[in-house]
């Protein structure tokens, strides 16, 4: 195992080591540091082998059990936070290059489940979600007075007209348009530093060309729907929706 050192702490992990010693117990206790920044370290070890199906699946995950982001001084939980990779035993041609390859783009599938928990903890997310539990009450409220005038009161009736009624209904994802506008320009450097030192240039380019991203405010979108639904035209909008009793 090579070891280089320069901001963070990477150790590049021979593929044919993992190959020639998986079968030992000793070997099941090793864990390794594959990436380490002020803020972060990740580790990988093996989880389990399937000696039927010839392959070696690695966890992949943070050491610490929480992350704080220097920049903006939040915190999220990174307790359940792991992801896999999966090594085929006896395939030439699965290369050395091809495991890097495939560790590094774990570790960045972890630093993506990180950020978007760290969005989660931002006003704007929490006021998408928000605007999604009022849409669901909208809807909720608009079946109820359809059933009251419909003089429907049995409420197992009313209870799955309800649920069925909100189910089929098309709810906008407002949490998502929120993720999509902040991802990549949270903790851009944990990407750039991880492609830098762990993964090819072509890995590199492409997160690159994704932290350059601005981030634009959803706040605006997200008032005007909240004004939407508070319309007439809303509601005579999604009582077109709603199924004949």
């Amino acid at each position: 195992m090579k070891e280089t050192s320069i901001s963070t702490k990477v150790i590049q992990l021979d593929l044919n080591v993992i190959l020639e010693n998986y079968n030992k117990p000793k070997f099941w206790k090793k864990k390794w540091t594959v990436y380490k920044s002020k803020a972060l370290t990740i580790i990988t070890y093996i989880e389990r082998i399937e000696v039927k199906n010839n392959k070696i699946y690695m966890t992949v995950k943070p050491e610490s059990e929480e992350y704080t982001d220097v920049k903006s001084h939040k915190t999220i939980s990174t307790r359940w936070l792991d992801t896999s990779i999966v090594i085929p035993i006896g395939r030439s041609d699965y290369t050395e290059d091809k495991f890097l390859t495939d560790l590094t783009y774990a570790c960045m599938r972890l630093i993506d489940m990180i950020e978007l928990n760290l969005i989660s903890t931002y006003s704007e997310y929490e006021n998408a979600s928000k605007l999604v539990r009022r849409y669901k009450d909208s809807l909720i409220s608009i079946a109820e007075d359809f059933l009251d005038e419909n003089k429907v009161t049995n409420s197992d009736i009313r209870e799955a007209y309800i649920d069925r009624y909100v189910d089929r209904s098309v709810i906008p994802n407002y949490c998502w348009d929120v993720q999509k506008n902040m991802i990549y320009t949270v903790i851009p450097q944990e990407y750039l530093m991880c492609a830098a030192f762990m993964g090819s240039k072509r890995i590199y380019d492409d997160y690159a060309a994704m932290c350059k991203k601005v981030r634009k405010s959803t706040k605006i979108k997200i008032w005007l729907a909240q004004q939407e639904i508070k319309t007439e035209e809303f509601v005579e909008k999604m009582k077109r929706e709603l199924d004949a009793i």
